[in-house]
């Protein structure tokens, strides 16, 4: 009895030497420009007409001082600061959460306490900037306050999904903007030179995927 085949030949086509060439010099030519181009989406700054700045609290002083500047020269009318606990040093200091701990520095650096309010975020392991959009949303309605729009104000990288986040909450009620400061931690044109740089970048480029195809709250 003969045997059923289990193989046949077959040809294929494969890239020549000239092929091979090519093809690398597409994908180091897309990979290069990868590089370059992805920090400056994910720090996105995009602004909008208000007259209202929301500082997420966690940033370094130097984004503080930052967004002092911006007070100085007339450009917001109201700071909202906001920010979830403090992970760590809560129990040597007076503030607990990140929303308190910026209002205290922007006062210290010269910014009129009535021109700032504080709306601190409940705990959450995960979704942070979400629950700090959501926390605003309800200080926003507690308050009676309507709002058409406002910026956010947040670090590099992490700032193209901090406004998404806070877009996905407030909807289109609200015209959402952002400004990106940038992190001193790296250069941000050679961010990959820098372990700083690799971490941050990489670590929102993968956070702003799983936002936009895998968060489905509100």
């Amino acid at each position: 009895m003969r045997l059923p085949q289990f193989t046949r030949k077959c040809s294929c086509i494969v890239p020549t030497f000239i092929g091979w060439i090519t093809l690398l010099t597409i994908l180091l030519t897309g990979l290069g420009c990868s590089l370059f181009l992805i920090n400056p989406f994910l720090s996105h700054t995009k602004q909008v007409k208000s007259e209202i700045l929301v500082v997420e609290g966690w940033m370094p002083d130097y984004c503080l001082e930052q967004v002092a500047s911006f007070m100085k020269t007339g450009d917001y009318e109201l700071i909202i600061t906001t920010g979830g606990p403090l992970k760590d040093g809560s129990y040597l200091k007076e503030y607990k959460t990140y929303a308190d701990l910026a209002t205290a520095t922007l006062k210290s650096i010269g910014v009129v306490e009535s021109l700032i309010v504080t709306v601190p975020a409940p705990y959450s392991q995960k979704d942070r900037t979400y629950q700090s959009a959501l926390s605003l949303k309800k200080w926003m309605k507690d308050s009676g306050k309507s709002i058409n729009s406002f910026e956010v104000c947040s670090l590099g990288a992490h700032t193209r999904r901090s406004g998404y986040l806070f877009k996905k909450v407030f909807g289109n009620q609200v015209d959402v903007g952002t400004i990106a400061i940038p992190n001193r931690d790296y250069n941000p044109v050679f961010w990959f030179l820098y372990s700083e740089g690799v971490r941050e970048v990489i670590g929102e480029s993968i956070a702003y995927i799983y936002a936009r195809l895998f968060f489905f709250k509100g």
